[in-house]
C-alpha cells in the first residue's frame, strides 16, 4: 500500500468522528441549558464523568477535548471546571509519561 492511500485510511475515521458530531448538533442542536441540566442529571458524579472524558482525549489525542473543558466550564462554573480540567491534564499526561518511560526502559535493556 502507497503512502497516499496510507494516508486517506488514516483521515477516514477523523472525519467520520467530525461528520458525527456535526449530524448530531444539527439532529438534536446545542442548547446550552439542556446540556447544563444533562449533565447536572449525574449528580455528583458529573464532575467524575467530565474528568473521565477529559482524561481520555488527552490519551488518546484524535478525540476532541476543548469541547470536554468548555462544557465543564458551562455545567460546574468556571473555578470547578477548571479544576477537573487541570486535574485531569495533570494526571493523564504524567500517568502517559510514565508509561513511555517505562516501555522505553524496557525496550533498551533487550
Amino acid at each position: 500500500m502507497n503512502s497516499t492511500a496510507r494516508k486517506v485510511i488514516q483521515v477516514i475515521p477523523i472525519a467520520a468522528i467530525v461528520a458525527v458530531g456535526i449530524w448530531l448538533i444539527q439532529t438534536y442542536g446545542f442548547d446550552v441549558e439542556t446540556l447544563r441540566k444533562n449533565v447536572r442529571s449525574l449528580g455528583v458524579l458529573a464532575p467524575l464523568v467530565l474528568f473521565g472524558l477529559r482524561f481520555i482525549s488527552v490519551v488518546i489525542p484524535v478525540i476532541p477535548g476543548t469541547a470536554f473543558a468548555f462544557i465543564a466550564g458551562l455545567t460546574l462554573g468556571l473555578g470547578w471546571g477548571l479544576l477537573v480540567i487541570i486535574l485531569a491534564d495533570f494526571l493523564s499526561c504524567s500517568l502517559s509519561f510514565i508509561y513511555l518511560v517505562t516501555t522505553v526502559e524496557i525496550w533498551s535493556k533487550s
